[in-house]
């Protein structure tokens, strides 16, 4: 995704895999929705192989699964 700013770069990619529908297979797009919706992630801060289990995506996304 391309845009002027970050920000507006990751606002194009959540409005982009919020209208993505794939029906009777599991996909990623949790995923990398709560990387988007990372505070570390949007501030532009150092991300690194480890930064799912840095800052435990994984944990996110199931308690999002929940709500």
């Amino acid at each position: 995704m391309w845009a002027p700013t970050r920000e507006q770069a990751i606002k194009k990619l959540q409005r982009a895999l919020g209208e993505i529908c794939v029906v009777g297979v599991p996909t990623t797009i949790p995923v990398h929705q709560a990387v988007l919706a990372n505070e570390s992630f949007m501030k532009g801060e150092e991300v690194y192989t480890n930064f799912i289990e840095k800052e435990d995506i994984l944990q996110t996304v199931k308690d999002n699964a929940k709500k």
